[in-house]
């Protein structure tokens, strides 16, 4: 808020209005240039030129909408100021299709060629000159002002706060420190003495106060300091939401002296790699940080056979999205038990230098969000394939977890009856509903845990006797130091075997081990409890703090792995499945009274006369160059994602692709919803095979159903 209020007069709401008119006018000039030299524009006059000669009668009216159309939209490509795309935009409005005659038409170009032009008047909307209200304007500004006065009071009043406790926070660090360098010369130069060289990686992932911290340590001109190094991509910048900006990358590009092109990738097969140079040069997707995208060269040998595959299930009537997406992801499954088969392919082992037979543990599914990530998992595990999610959250809130915890807080308090009917309910005691419901017939459910009340049933009976002779058990060991005492835990109930034999149970079965593992680091800050450790627990739980899975064993046979394209960035794997590709890219939410951006300032929204919200001229333009940014981020993940592939890449996605979804920018390049089982795509270099139905392999070693029953031990990799 700081930047934003040296850069806008957030205390003069007249100057606000004033200075929003010409921001407004300088985005919608630079929004059509960009409309002009876009690839969408190119790509709907391609469309519109395929219905030449469908039209019997050139006075028809659909055929001179088309034909004026494909005029203005040349004219457009061929403007050379905002105001005559404007114009031309204004006579593409105009157009209308009056006078159209179905006798003059086949019916299936027709149809197409009407629902065509919707489709570019739709698009045609998001450049439309945004109109202003003074009156809207005015009270928007007045309310932005506001709300700055509010946060100014807010906000000195927790920087007092925060220097009577003599601290500062993550921000404050970086600020102050490059205050000290910018103030204090003295202070500076003594610090950057002791730094010859500066080197700085991943540099696309860092923002405006941290290249002023790198400029501030290095030298310049006359001025003693480090060399500074910075690597970077930005085309991999993907951490915008962790305020990362990817135009300091070009602004410490402009610093340099010398820059050195890394344009060699030495992973992926040339097969691969061309594919995905292909689809980038053809889709200009990341036009916004590289304007015409150069590619990557390859050093490893090309192998002159098909190493990407789109595995799109066909279309049934009447599926739901979430019929479509199991169907995914049982293709994929299959795919994967294919490759990965007796008869499946071989990869190139970078550890051991030699080509071998691809393993599950080569593969790697990739998601933008993992919203639907067990659904694929499912798929994996149905067909005996095991399988490791790797989420960046979750870890607490596991039902393995939850029911260890639940078991400590009975023994710590077994009046805790929430805690207590999760243990009774767990594996570990597996009583029935029915039972519970039994016991509390007559007592609450602690009062008849508690006391020797038995159940009609002679099994249920046995179990819940047990459950008292743990727990009994377990509050003798109570003292046992905290991590000796979970692994106690472990031992007496058998845990680890339990989850061994259910869905899923090696990696279960490990993540339980990891809460000894977290119990012994929680020991290493002094004297541990379980009542202290079981309140962590509690309390990391609800703030959803971030932790991921245990890590499984790495053994001969392996396992697939399951992450977020956000999780594999800095990774490569032989196989990668970049699956769930048809999942839309998400609106910005319009629900909020104020918007942000850290280049044009604060909008309010106001209170129409119908009572209705209504955003100001600039709001409206950060709302546009918002989802622009949204658009160059979604192409950067996708490019970070199809790259960590070394010896096949393949994409999965339902057949009917969501709006700004990855598979409909794939869809629009090379036409593959329409396209059959085994039908290719082909590049200079490189072939894609499209895959609609599974392929027909037996069943594999790795089923589970199959092999002998390995040791608990053995399992878990001790």
């Amino acid at each position: 808020m700081e930047r934003i209020a040296r850069e806008h007069p957030l205390d003069d709401a007249e100057g606000l209005v004033e200075d929003w008119a010409k921001r407004v006018e300088q985005e919608h000039a630079s929004h059509l240039v960009r409309f002009r030299d876009s690839v969408e524009l190119g790509r709907f006059r391609e469309e519109l030129g395929r219905f030449d000669g469908e039209c019997t009668k050139s006075k028809d009216g659909r055929e001179r909408m088309r034909l004026g159309m494909i005029r203005l939209l040349g004219a457009i490509q061929s403007s050379e100021s905002p105001g005559e795309i404007e114009q031309h935009l204004a006579d593409l409005k105009g157009l209308n299709a009056r006078g159209t005659s179905k006798k003059n038409w086949p019916d299936l170009a027709l149809a197409e060629l009407t629902e065509l032009q919707k489709k570019f008047r739709a698009f045609l909307s998001e450049y439309e000159a945004i109109k202003i209200d003074p009156e809207v304007e005015a009270a928007a500004a007045r309310h932005a002002c506001d709300l700055f006065a509010v946060y100014s009071q807010v906000e000195g009043s927790f920087r007092e706060a925060k220097a009577g406790r003599a601290s500062l926070d993550f921000s404050d660090l970086l600020r102050e420190t490059v205050r000290m360098l910018e103030e204090d010369d003295a202070l500076r130069a003594w610090t950057a003495s002791g730094i010859k060289y500066l080197l700085i990686d991943e540099f696309q992932d860092t923002n405006a106060g941290q290249l002023a911290l790198a400029k501030g340590l290095m030298a310049l001109g006359d001025r003693a300091g480090a060399e500074l190094f910075v690597v970077g991509d930005a085309k991999q910048s993907i951490y915008k939401f962790r305020g990362a900006e990817v135009e300091v990358f070009d602004m410490a590009r402009e610093l340099a002296e010398e820059t050195i092109p890394l344009d060699v990738n030495y992973r992926s097969l040339p097969e691969v790699m061309g594919f995905i140079n292909a689809f980038f040069r053809r889709s200009r997707a990341l036009e916004y940080v590289e304007a015409e995208y150069k590619g990557m060269q390859t050093h490893r040998a090309a192998i002159d056979e098909p190493r990407v595959e789109f595995l799109i299930p066909e279309e049934v009537a009447d599926a739901n999205s979430d019929a479509l997406r199991n169907l995914e992801a049982e293709l994929i499954a299959n795919r994967i038990g294919a490759l990965c088969g007796a008869d499946g392919s071989f990869i190139y082992d970078s550890d051991l230098d030699i080509s071998r037979p691809a393993e599950f543990g080569d593969v790697a599914l990739l998601f933008r969000r993992g919203t639907h990530i067990q659904i694929y998992a499912q798929a994996l595990t149905k067909r005996g394939i095991d399988c490791h999610v790797i989420e960046g959250g979750g870890y607490y809130k596991k039902q393995e977890i939850s029911d260890l915890r639940n078991l400590l807080e009975t023994v710590l308090d077994p009046w805790d009856e929430t805690a207590l009917a999760g243990f009774l309910r767990s594996p570990v005691a597996a009583l029935k509903d029915e039972t519970l419901m039994e016991l509390c017939v007559e007592k609450g459910l602690s009062e008849a845990f508690t006391s020797a009340m038995g159940v009609a049933d002679a099994e249920e009976d046995l179990r819940l006797n047990e459950a008292r002779e743990l727990v009994r058990d377990l509050r003798e060991h109570i003292e046992m130091p905290l991590a000796a005492f979970l692994r106690h835990v472990l031992i007496e109930t058998s845990l680890e075997a339990i989850l061994l034999s259910g869905p899923h149970g090696v990696q279960k079965a490990s993540n339980v081990r990891k809460l000894v593992d977290i119990a012994a680091d929680f020991s290493h800050s002094g004297p541990a409890r379980l009542r202290a450790f079981t309140r962590y627990l509690d309390d990391i739980a609800s703030k959803e703090i971030r932790e991921g899975e245990a890590e499984l064993f790495s053994g001969a046979r392996g396992a697939v792995k399951l992450m977020t394209v956000h999780k594999s960035k800095g990774l490569e794997f032989p196989i990668v499945v970049l699956a769930d590709t048809a999942q839309g890219m998400r609106d910005p939410s319009t629900s909020q009274p104020f918007y942000f951006h850290r280049r044009l300032g604060v909008a309010a929204k106001v209170v129409g006369p119908r009572g209705d919200s209504i955003l100001p001229g600039i709001g409206e333009v950060m709302k546009r160059v918002g989802k622009d940014e949204d658009r160059a981020e979604e192409a950067r993940i996708l490019y970070v994602a199809m790259t960590r592939a070394r010896d096949w890449l393949l994409i999965g996605g339902s057949p009917k692709p969501g709006k700004g979804s990855w598979l409909r920018l794939f869809d629009d390049i090379f036409g593959l919803c329409d396209r059959s089982d085994g039908d290719e795509v082909c590049g200079e270099g490189w072939q894609a095979v499209v895959r609609r139905k599974p392929v027909d392999t037996p069943g594999h070693a790795g089923d589970p159903k199959k092999r002998p029953l390995e040791t608990v031990e053995m399992l878990l990799g001790r």
